[in-house]
């Protein structure tokens, strides 16, 4: 069963971020949000390697509902950086039209909403990628999200400077950190829904 409790305060519409530090962490925010989504949502996981069998056995039962949720449908993975990347090249606007597009589809698939969990930790790998990356989210934050979509934004922290992740973190309205969902007050998203 969901022990995330943070999950009571995120709300359809949402755009929040996670600054991880393990896999583990960010497998639990993906456990979570699968745990709390209706039977008319679909969960896409955007990221490079979700890296299920890496981890031990101690988290099995986390990692089943995982694979569970692949096999049932209700949670699909994709390449984060096929998605987000044409060639090496970031682009917001179309990133954002990658969402409406991909909303429209698993809306004439019979989903009511979608919900992404997408790890942008590549952008750390990309040079000159970052900050057209902050761009995008802060345009996600203060435009708001497309009606139907909820968005939880990962980072892994070991491979941003300290200084980048107060960036990343400043540009979102929600965070989840130490498994709860906090507000950062100084920024209020326009919401579509």
């Amino acid at each position: 069963m969901n022990d995330g409790i943070w999950t009571e305060a995120y709300r359809r519409g949402d755009h929040a971020i996670q600054v991880y530090s393990s896999d583990i962490e960010r497998l639990r925010s993906v456990y979570d949000i699968l745990d709390w989504i209706d039977d008319d949502e679909l969960l896409i996981y955007l990221v490079d390697d979700a890296g299920l069998d890496s981890l031990s056995n101690g988290e099995s039962h986390m990692i089943g509902r995982i694979r569970e949720g692949i096999v049932q449908g209700r949670l699909r993975l994709m390449r984060a950086t096929q998605f987000y990347l044409k060639g090496d090249a970031f682009c917001s606007e179309s990133a954002i039209t990658g969402w409406v597009k991909l909303l429209k589809e698993i809306q004439d698939e019979g989903y009511k909403t979608l919900v992404v969990v997408g790890d942008v930790s590549w952008s750390a790998n990309h040079s000159g990628l970052f900050s057209e990356v902050l761009k995008y989210e802060a345009t996600l934050t203060m435009g708001g999200l497309p009606i139907g979509f909820t968005a939880l934004c990962q980072y892994d922290s070991r491979l941003f400077s300290q200084t980048e992740i107060d960036y990343i973190e400043s540009v979102h309205e929600l965070q989840l950190k130490d498994g709860n969902l906090k507000r950062n007050f100084w920024l209020v998203s326009q919401r579509h829904y």
